[in-house]
């Protein structure tokens, strides 16, 4: 069941918000936790229901191991650690990788088996990572959680089942006491709802409609078609937009669907392509996911505690695992490369600038400038090798981008530009006209001149973060909201126009991983 469709908006969530209200103000907590864990599996069930049973199994066995390693000798702790940690990197393992482990074993021997019919599940990327720190993290406490209802909810609860956040057992279950409270927390509930708003309108009004230029262009870079320059940079800037607003608003609805509910959800998006360098974007973007590479792979193997050489080794093993952890094949191991190398260089860069002599007010903003842009281009490059299963296609992508495919310009820009000296036109059907160029500019104000959306809603902290008051910089955000007639009409017409849209949009990017 998707956030954007019609059976959701208008059957499931009313349904399971004016449950679990009503259980709520009856003092039923406990009965508003079942109804809601009841209904998060329902919700998960309804792709496939057969995975009901592989999701339950996961979480009886991993909840199974917290309370051995709460009770266990201390010779038995590490051995019940490996086994939890095999126990769920093996399921995984099997449905994420058990093809391509297949297909590398008959390139490299010569053999030839049948493919795998495997299906993959939804989000056992995310519900595993979530339960291997929950393990891990036991180990190191020693205090498992025993209340198998509330570890239950902690890991299907709906608004972050699919996509994320990846949250933390010990940021999420103590909310669950909120259950038993009878207030209403109104503010929360208008904060929610708006998000969900806000959310959904850049999922089917600016995510899906851009994403469509990319998706028109699929088929012909799949036919071995070389795209020219201002080809390639058209269609993957299209491409990096749509994954934008998609995992945009899918944060944005996840964020508010929990505060329906009494639960804030921790921060996972924060505005990445305003980052002023690699380092910077990687902290911003899933920021759930990046936290927990960092805490559970990046600094276990050594992290910045061992010399430089250490260092780059750790963010090097750090990115290819996200790169695996997005999927299986070669280009995701190769995308994973290719960003742990442009780490290397932005630390290589860091250091060099701490030894570079002040600059002026003017110097610092053409840096912030120049630092986004060589941002954006070094999440482009390997955005291309990344979205394409075929290496070939990828690499065709990123040389176009690189110039070695031509300059043609599109036939159409000739009545406008006229003849320019070094100029030709050709014609290019994957940039069908202004309206391509049009959508990805109103996505690029979007993106660098408007607030996100934790700056619109900061005076209501509807996530979980540590940022601090100068990060968040209310006093430079021209408009935010506030619980008043004005944002009321605004949002419900923002959720009326998104409902007309429904029946084209297209599935979140992040919803089978």
């Amino acid at each position: 069941m998707l956030f954007h469709s019609y059976v959701f908006l208008l059957a499931f969530l009313p349904i399971t918000w004016a449950g679990f209200l009503l259980l709520k103000r009856q003092g039923r907590g406990r009965a508003a936790a079942w109804w809601l864990l009841a209904s998060s599996l329902f919700f998960y069930g309804w792709w496939n229901p057969k995975f009901l049973l592989l999701i339950l199994a996961s979480i009886s066995g991993n909840f199974a191991f917290g309370l051995a390693l709460g009770g266990a000798a201390p010779g038995a702790r590490k051995p019940l650690l490996l086994a939890g940690l095999a126990f769920n990197l093996g399921i995984l393992g099997y449905f994420k990788y058990a093809g391509f482990l297949l297909d590398v074993f008959d390139q490299f021997t010569g053999q030839s088996h049948a493919p795998l019919a495997i299906v993959l599940p939804l989000a056992i990327s995310f519900y595993t990572f979530q339960q291997i720190s929950y393990v891990v993290d036991t180990y190191r406490s020693g205090k498992p959680e025993c209340n198998f209802l509330s570890y239950c909810l902690f890991i299907v609860i709906f608004p972050h089942l699919i996509a994320g956040p990846i949250t933390h057992h010990s940021k999420i279950i103590p909310q669950f006491a909120g259950f038993y409270d009878r207030t209403f927390h109104g503010i929360d509930y208008a904060v929610g709802l708006s998000l969900i708003a806000v959310g959904l309108m850049k999922k089917v009004w600016l995510a899906d409609p851009v994403g469509g230029y990319f998706i028109g262009a699929y088929p012909l870079i799949d036919e071995g078609v070389p795209l020219g320059f201002f080809e390639s940079w058209g269609v993957m800037t299209a491409c990096a937009l749509q994954i934008y607003f998609d995992y945009s608003g899918y944060a944005d609805m996840a964020a508010g669907l929990g505060l329906l509910f009494g639960v804030r959800m921790p921060l996972n998006f924060f505005s990445p392509y305003k980052a002023t360098s690699p380092i910077d974007f990687w902290r911003r973007w899933n920021m759930t996911l990046m936290k927990f590479l960092r805490d559970y792979i990046y600094i276990p193997i050594g992290g910045s505690r061992y010399g430089e050489l250490r260092k780059y080794t750790a963010s090097m093993v750090t990115m290819v695992v996200c790169g695996l952890w997005h999927g299986s094949g070669w280009n995701y191991i190769v995308w994973g490369v290719a960003v742990g190398l442009i780490i290397m260089f932005n630390n290589l860069w860091d250091r060099f600038l701490h030894f570079a002599p002040p600059v002026t007010a003017l110097g610092r903003y053409l840096r912030m400038l120049s630092g986004r842009l060589v941002t954006f281009c070094c999440y482009v490059l390997p955005l291309a090798i990344f979205m394409f299963p075929s290496l070939s296609d990828g690499a065709r992508m990123v040389k176009g981008m690189l110039g070695f495919q031509g300059f043609a310009l599109p036939i159409f820009m000739a009545d406008t530009l006229g003849a320019l000296p070094g100029v030709h036109y050709a014609d290019l059907p994957v940039i069908p006209g202004w309206s391509m160029l049009g959508w990805i500019g109103i996505c690029l104000f979007v993106t660098y001149g408007m607030p996100n959306t934790e700056q619109l809603f900061g005076r209501y902290r509807p996530t979980q973060h540590s940022l601090s008051a100068e990060t968040l910089q209310p006093e430079r955000v021209l408009f935010t909201w506030h619980p008043n007639t004005v944002w009321a009409w605004i949002v419900g017409a923002m959720i009326v126009v998104s409902l007309t849209q429904l029946s084209h949009v297209r599935e979140f990017f992040y919803f089978q991983f």
